[in-house]
C-alpha cells in the first residue's frame, strides 16, 4: 500500500514534470545528457538486447542505446516528455508508464536504466523494486543521481546561496531531499534490498559552463520543480538578495566572461540474480 505523504510529493512532481518539459530540455538537458553514454555503457547491452528506460524525460538515454543498435522500450510518467522522447528516440517503443508500477512481464528486459528518476519520488525503494521484477535473470539495472551538493556544485550552491537568507518555504507536500540518495552506503542499500548483486557506484565529474548568475537562476525557475516552487513563493524583493546570492557562489568558478561550475554525479549499477535454471 502506498504512503498517502509519498504519493501526494510523487504526484507534485510528476504534475511539475508534465509542466516544463520543453524548459527542462532546454536549460538542464544539456547537463543530464553528458551522463547518457556512461549510463549504457554501465548496462552492458549491445545490439540485439532489450533494454528498458524508465523515466526517459527527454530520451537522452534511450537516444544513445539506439545509436548502439540496442532495441529499447522507454517510459515516463509525463505525456510531455514522451513526445520529447518519440522525437529524440524514433526507433524506440515510448510509452507513458508509471515507474512505480510497470505494465511489463516479469524477466522481459536484458537491462533496466533510470537517468536521474530516483531522486525525483519518495518511493526509490518501488521504482527499484519493479525494475528488478522485469530483467531476466542476470539483467544489468543502471541508474544516476546527483552526487553531495559539495561535489555537484551546480546545484549544490543554490542551496548556499539560499543559507542564511529569509525564504518563504512553498506550498509542497513534504518529501525526500534532492540529495538523500548521494551516497555510496545510500545507493547500495537501496538496490541490495530489492536483491541485486554485485552493486557498484562510480562517479562522473564534469565541468558545466554558466554563463550568467541570472542564467543559472533562471535554470532553476524553468528546468527544476521544487527550486523553481520554491523561487515562485518568494517575492520580488527577496528574489534579488537570492541572485545576488548566487552570483556570490558562482564567483570561485569564474573563467572569463563565464563560469566552469564543477558537477558530479553518481551511477549504480546492479545485477539480477541468476535463477536455478540460469545458473545450472
Amino acid at each position: 500500500m502506498i504512503d498517502p505523504g509519498a504519493d501526494a510529493f510523487d504526484q507534485f512532481e510528476i504534475d511539475g514534470w508534465r509542466r516544463i518539459a520543453s524548459d527542462y530540455r532546454r536549460e538542464l538537458g544539456p547537463l543530464t545528457k553528458r551522463a547518457s553514454s556512461a549510463t549504457v555503457d554501465a548496462a552492458q547491452v549491445a545490439a540485439g538486447h532489450l533494454l528498458l528506460d524508465v523515466g526517459t524525460g527527454p530520451g537522452y538515454v534511450a537516444a544513445e542505446a539506439i545509436l548502439r543498435g540496442v532495441d529499447v522500450v522507454a517510459t515516463d510518467i509525463a505525456e510531455s516528455m514522451v513526445d520529447l522522447a518519440r522525437r529524440a528516440a524514433p526507433t524506440a517503443i515510448v510509452e507513458v508508464a508509471d515507474a512505480r508500477h510497470l505494465p511489463y512481464t516479469a524477466g522481459r528486459f536484458d537491462a533496466v536504466t533510470a537517468g536521474f528518476v530516483l531522486l525525483h519520488t519518495a518511493m526509490p525503494e518501488r521504482m527499484v523494486a519493479e525494475a528488478a521484477r522485469v530483467l531476466k535473470p542476470g539483467g544489468r539495472f543502471a541508474a544516476s543521481v546527483y552526487d553531495a551538493p559539495a561535489r555537484a556544485r551546480f546545484v549544490g550552491l543554490f542551496g548556499d546561496a539560499l543559507a542564511g537568507l529569509p525564504v518563504v518555504s512553498p506550498a509542497m507536500p513534504p518529501g525526500p531531499g534532492l540529495f538523500d540518495l548521494a551516497s555510496r552506503e545510500r545507493l547500495e542499500s537501496l538496490l541490495g534490498a530489492a536483491g541485486f548483486e554485485g552493486v557498484d557506484v562510480t562517479t562522473l565529474g564534469l565541468l558545466h559552463q554558466v554563463q550568467s548568475p541570472k542564467a543559472l537562476y533562471d535554470s532553476f525557475v524553468l528546468g527544476t520543480v521544487r527550486a523553481a516552487a520554491l523561487l515562485a513563493a518568494q517575492s520580488a524583493d527577496q528574489r534579488e538578495p537570492i541572485l545576488a546570492a548566487l552570483g556570490t557562489q558562482l564567483e570561485p568558478y569564474r573563467s572569463g566572461d563565464h563560469y566552469e561550475v564543477p558537477v558530479s554525479f553518481l551511477l549504480v549499477t546492479g545485477r539480477a540474480p541468476l535463477d536455478d535454471r540460469s545458473s545450472s
